[in-house]
């Protein structure tokens, strides 16, 4: 899905883990990550969009959710001066709450279960549109 869509990979193999890592051929950004290892498998999605539309997590299965918002809180929610001054930050609302979570450090979505992997795919349709 990810090659059909404007994307190149690469693999790796780092930390016990196999990563296969899908660029955008449009853009030369990081769209996601595969992740294969002993700790599981997960994608690791760098989400451009998921600050733009508030219900697209609204229908996100329980694990995913929990994962999103078990991600990196941004630092610089309480210092503006913390971590690199280029580093972009976002903020979206997930059952109500506000987030804001590092872009570069999220999000590790889990993959082991069919309704996770239909969610993902439509997120990364949605993050590749």
């Amino acid at each position: 899905m990810m090659l059909k869509n404007g994307c190149k990979y690469e693999t790796a193999f780092k930390m016990n883990e196999f990563i296969f890592t899908y660029t955008s051929k449009a853009t030369k950004k990081v769209v996601a990550s595969l992740r294969f290892g002993f700790q599981g498998e997960y994608i690791k999605i760098n989400s451009k969009q998921i600050d733009e539309d508030d219900s697209f997590l609204a229908n996100a299965p329980p694990n995913i959710k929990q994962a999103i918002k078990n991600g990196h809180n941004c630092a610089k929610e309480n210092n503006p001066d913390a971590c690199n001054p280029k580093c972009a930050y976002i903020r979206f609302q997930l059952d109500d709450l506000m987030y804001t979570k590092c872009r570069h450090l999220n999000f590790n979505i889990p993959i082991a279960a069919v309704e996770d992997r239909e969610y993902v795919k439509t997120w990364l349709t949605h993050e590749m549109a």
